[in-house]
């Protein structure tokens, strides 16, 4: 399989070649890191779902005190 198209401008050599085991390596590498579009997309959507997780808890929270828990009785409960 030809991974690679090398051509010498100078001379119009044109040479077909495998990828390295480093090239490889790094081809390897770059796929699959997220591009730092998807990274930031990510990262806003576990802040997003861990902001709705801390909602809902303290949601969950004064639900329970108004039941006539005690606050702490709730935290344990609620896992906050």
């Amino acid at each position: 399989m030809i991974d690679v198209t090398e051509i010498n401008i100078i001379t119009g050599e044109v040479i077909e070649r495998e990828y390295t085991p480093e090239e490889k390596a790094s081809r390897d590498q770059r796929q699959s890191e997220p591009s730092p579009e998807a990274a930031a997309k990510i990262a806003e959507a576990q802040v997003t779902e861990n902001t709705e997780v801390v909602e809902l808890k303290q949601s969950a929270l004064n639900k329970l005190v108004s039941l006539g828990l005690t606050e702490q009785e709730a935290l344990a409960l609620v896992g906050i």
